[in-house]
Parts: C-alpha cells; structure tokens; sequence
C-alpha cells in the first residue's frame, strides 16, 4: 500500500474494537456503504464522483480510428487514471514515485469491470467493417483519496459512459458524414450492462475480527491486510472478484459478500441512472434506456 497514514497503536485498538461493535469513525455500520454523490460537467460524458471525502472525475471521448486487424468490426476502448500529489500528499508522481503499483492496480480493476466485462457494445462502434470505428477513450482524475478509489472509479466510469454522447455518421456510398450536436442528436453508446464495484476490508487475525468491512475509508483500509473487490450487475451477474492481501478468506466469506454486492447493485444502478436520466433530462437530449 502506498498510503503512510500515521494511526498508532491507541488509535487501531480503538477502530478495531469499534468494528467488533459494529461501530466506525463515520457512524456507518459494517456493511454500509457512503452516499454516492454525482455531479455532471459541462460536456457530456463529464462526470465528478464523491463517495465521502473521496473525490474522482471521469470524462469520455472519441475518435474515428481504424479497427485492429484481428476485430474488423469491434470499436476501441481505452481506460486511463492519474494520481497525483493532490490526490493525497503522501503520493508522488513520475517514474520514480510510489504511485506506481497503485495505478496499476486501479487501472486493472477498471479494465476488468468496464472494457473487459464488455459494457459497451464495440461492434455497434463500427462505422465501416475493416476500416473505420469509433474508438472510445476514457481518463480518470482521482482529485481526493479517502479510500476506495476502485468503487468510486468505477461508478466514475459507469456514469460518463452512459451520460456520454457520440456524433452521428452517416455512411452514403462508402463517404462518411459526421453530424454536428445542431444538426443532429448526439447517439448515446450502445450498453450491454451496468458494472457495480463494492470493495470490502479484511483484518488480519491478531485483530481476532473477521467481519467484512463495506467501502473502507483510508484509516480503515491502512489498518486492513486484505480487500475483495466484486463486480456485478442489476442482474446478478458476476463480472469481476479479486482479492488482495495475504489474509485467506473462507469459502463462506466469499459467498457473503458476493450475495450482499449482488442484493445491494441493483440499488446502486438505479442510482446511477437516475442522475444521469435527470441531467439530460435537464439537456433536453433523453435519457438512458
């Protein structure tokens, strides 16, 4: 990990034996995540997530681009996030910072639940097969971090896609014509499904607590020795489960906290589409189908 918070040894007894009480320092119980709070920006696909002190922005755009050779008739996507020292002072940028293996880790987890787990329809991004597509770029500005980046930068993401709108291409004769937002209504992205992340904090056993922990705040998840992050949808699919951290989870652990983000993601989507529909509502461009 490479937050250094300072918590001493009074201070962890004092969390841990809260925990065990099913008390934290925010007043949420064990299994209670923070209110998810949304704001959207001036362009579309702009989008700024505060889960608590947490604080990340995701915008989308995009590109008219060949498609790979292997995927003639598939579209792009990319993902991309910065920390920086803004995001807490205790991360230095560069090649020679600490942010290193952070960023790789969020990047994964983003990859695995946005453009792996196939959210967005890539054949519908296919203007002309084998020659030109869409290429849909997303970047993540992590502004504050208060614990669980992952969560917040999914939602991010999740939020800008579905409030994020392309031009439209007409194609007459093999000649392509991309409309302005005045002549022509902007297409929003075609959606296969709604990635929910919901990150849960371990103990290690000296702790003798072996309880979940929902959307860890930055003490919590420095006092932790493992995280199990899981994907889902409205639907109770299962897209993504990862788990770091040395601490061995039971298979019934496992189950609970599967069954919990499977119960829980459905509320969380609606969530979601409910500001986005409100906000372009407001644009008067429609809303999310």
């Amino acid at each position: 990990m490479v937050r250094k918070l300072d918590v001493n040894l009074n201070n962890k007894e004092f969390i841990i034996n809260a925990l065990k009480e099913n008390k934290r320092l925010d007043g949420r119980s064990l299994l209670e995540a923070r209110p998810i709070e949304i704001e959207f920006g001036a362009p579309l696909g702009c989008v700024t997530i505060k889960l608590g002190e947490c604080k990340v922005m995701s915008s989308v755009s995009c590109t008219v681009t060949a498609p790979s050779p292997e995927r003639p008739y598939e579209g792009q996507m990319s993902i991309s996030s910065e920390l920086s020292a803004m995001t807490t002072p205790f991360y230095e940028s560069g090649m020679k910072g600490n942010t290193a293996d952070e960023e790789s880790m969020l990047n994964r987890q983003l990859d695995k639940a946005i453009r792996r787990s196939g959210m967005v329809d890539r054949e519908a991004l296919c203007i002309i097969g084998g020659e030109k597509v869409w290429s849909i770029s997303i970047t993540l500005h992590y502004i504050s971090d208060d614990g669980n980046l992952v969560d917040a930068g999914v939602t991010a993401c999740v939020a800008a896609l579905l409030h994020f709108r392309k031009p439209e291409a007409t194609v007459v004769g093999g000649e392509v014509t991309y409309h302005t937002q005045d002549e022509r209504t902007p297409v929003p992205l075609a959606i296969n499904h709604t990635p929910v992340s919901f990150s849960y904090a371990f103990f290690d056993d000296d702790a003798h607590f072996d309880e979940a922990v929902l959307d860890p705040t930055a003490t919590e998840a420095q006092l932790s020795c493992a995280s199990f992050v899981v994907t889902t949808t409205p639907q109770k699919e299962l897209l993504t489960l990862s788990k770091n951290g040395g601490k061995v989870l039971s298979v019934q652990r496992v189950m609970d906290c599967v069954q919990h983000a499977t119960e829980r993601a459905q509320v969380v989507s609606k969530h979601i589409h409910d500001a986005v529909n409100a906000d372009l509502e407001k644009r008067k461009i429609g809303g999310v189908v």
